[in-house]
């Protein structure tokens, strides 16, 4: 993450904030044996894209280094 961490406490934020919203209108609108497999399924999906993007946020990406060798 770097020096830059807010990005990452933005982009868990604009995952969690569809999920959020998706959940009060299927409350809102579905019966309650529509709601439940289908927020399960949803949060199964949230889970895994949340715990997916903290490892690519926080995994190394390495450093290629340069070529020094001068070829003419």
């Amino acid at each position: 993450m770097g020096k830059k961490y807010y990005h990452m406490y933005f982009s868990i934020f604009m995952v969690t904030l569809p999920t959020a919203v998706m959940t009060f209108i299927l409350i809102k609108t579905l019966d309650i044996s529509v709601y439940i497999p289908l927020t399960i399924i949803m949060y199964y999906f949230y889970l895994f894209s949340s715990i997916f993007l903290f490892i690519a946020g926080a995994t190394d990406p390495g450093i290629l280094e340069r070529n020094l060798v001068r070829i003419y």
